[in-house]
């Protein structure tokens, strides 16, 4: 059995490779830098809020009586809504696409002033563009196009998605590096969860992909610093079952066994649940900003 033949190039000129490393190879040796401990000082990013609810529940009623809101809103949605407060819904038109939104949250900075809100409106509805995105955009790992997000195989095309939300998130993130804030609003959806002491119950959470290879739900559940969940207030009745008092509408801000929550840092300490009486009552929003003002 002969040797191998190996392809030694081109006569006289000496083969290229790839060093491990990419850019950073590029740059030269690395240089340590010298650390030390300094106090932290007060960030002015914007606040990064996730807020979500049955259709109906007022997310939108309630994320328009935000500092300056904005709204980003594929889905039209505000179509048929009154403004809590009398004005008119400051919206961005023409967003059709995933990239769309994208482009016009990379422009946000010009028409958003400091200290102003950008709304998303709804995360559930651009989940579903994004989908449409992958597909209209991204081949098969052999190539091919594929017909719809499961077509990729096995999770493949949720992987996609996971990685193009993120796409979004550092977008946003450049937003609320310059000052501005960001709602994101999403559907509420509910699963089925088994508990060693409650035994099966239902758990309400934002209703987002939760694929074991792409949790768009947890990627947007990590990078949010408020996640309210907004419900009807419950009271207790006979034999300890729970109603509905169906006139009180109530913003949770801390996790209960039962749905997804929390609130970062002290602000609402005090404040697990707060009351959403009136279509233009923005305590939720005094309570945020005056504390942290």
């Amino acid at each position: 059995m002969g040797m191998p033949k190996f392809n030694k190039g081109t006569p006289g000129v000496k083969p290229k490779f790839n060093k491990p490393g990419g850019a950073a190879t590029r740059k030269g040796p690395h240089k340590s830098k010298n650390f030390c401990i300094a106090d932290m000082e007060t960030s002015d990013a914007g606040k990064k809020i996730l807020m979500y609810g049955k259709t109906g529940m007022g997310k939108s009623t309630l994320a328009a009586m935000a500092p300056g809101a904005v709204f980003f809103c594929p889905d039209k949605g505000l179509d048929d809504l009154d403004h809590p407060m009398g004005d008119k819904f400051k919206l961005i038109p023409g967003i059709e696409t995933f990239l769309d939104l994208r482009d016009a949250v990379n422009q946000a900075e010009d028409f958003i002033e400091v200290g102003g809100t950008a709304v998303i409106d709804t995360v559930t509805y651009v989940q579903g563009m994004c989908a449409d995105h992958v597909v209209d955009n991204i081949k098969k790992e052999k190539g091919g196009v594929a017909k719809s997000i499961t077509d990729f195989g096995w999770g493949k095309g949720y992987e996609h998605v996971y990685n193009q939300m993120r796409l979004l998130q550092a977008d946003l993130d450049r937003l609320l590096a310059s000052g501005r804030n960001v709602i994101i609003l999403s559907q509420l959806a509910k699963s089925k969860e088994i508990d060693p002491t409650y035994g099966e119950y239902w758990f309400s959470r934002p209703d987002l992909y939760d694929k074991n290879n792409a949790p768009v739900i947890a990627l947007w559940v990590a990078w949010a610093s408020y996640v309210f969940k907004i419900d009807w207030a419950t009271v207790e009745i006979d034999e300890g079952k729970i109603g509905a008092a169906s006139d009180q509408r109530v913003v949770f801000t801390k996790p209960e066994f039962s749905f997804e929550a929390k609130s970062r840092g002290s602000v609402f300490d005090d404040y697990p649940a707060v009351t959403f009486d009136a279509k233009n009552d923005d305590s939720l929003w005094r309570i945020m900003f005056d504390a942290t003002s």
